[in-house]
């Protein structure tokens, strides 16, 4: 089971990723408010099958701010329990450069050029299209 979000940046109307009254765009809020919808999407159509859940993020991603996106998650009860929130350097973990994988296919079929990717993969990946993001999932 695996989700994916995509959002078309230029035709983006939710929150966090454009100046909006005065105020600056927050990317790093912005970043936080994704993954929270691609976590939320994803256990509302793939039930949880355990109590518990540890997330993984590339170390990358997380070395802005780690703990902010850490207390986001655990605050949200539309998630399942999350057991722990850690970062990975992908370089050492193969998962990680598999979901790269993934994350590549889906942005190419989505934004590039499709032709360039082996689309049979896509059918076993949840695509949510959040450039017009609700309030609820």
């Amino acid at each position: 089971m695996m989700s994916a979000v995509i959002v078309d940046k230029e035709r983006y109307t939710g929150p966090y990723a454009k100046p909006v009254d005065g105020n600056e765009a927050e990317p790093i809020h912005f970043r936080n408010f994704l993954n929270r919808q691609l976590l939320e999407r994803h256990f509302a159509n793939h039930p949880p099958i355990t109590n518990g859940y540890e997330i993984v993020f590339d170390r990358t991603y997380l070395e802005d701010e780690p703990s902010g996106l850490k207390s986001y998650l655990r605050g949200n009860l539309l998630l399942p329990h999350l057991d722990s929130i850690v970062q990975c350097d992908s370089r050492y973990v193969p998962a990680l450069q598999f979901v790269d994988t993934m994350v590549h296919i889906v942005k190419e079929t989505h934004f590039g050029k499709p032709e360039t990717v082996d689309g049979r993969l896509l059918g076993a990946i949840s695509v949510f299209d959040l450039t017009h993001p609700q309030k609820t999932v």
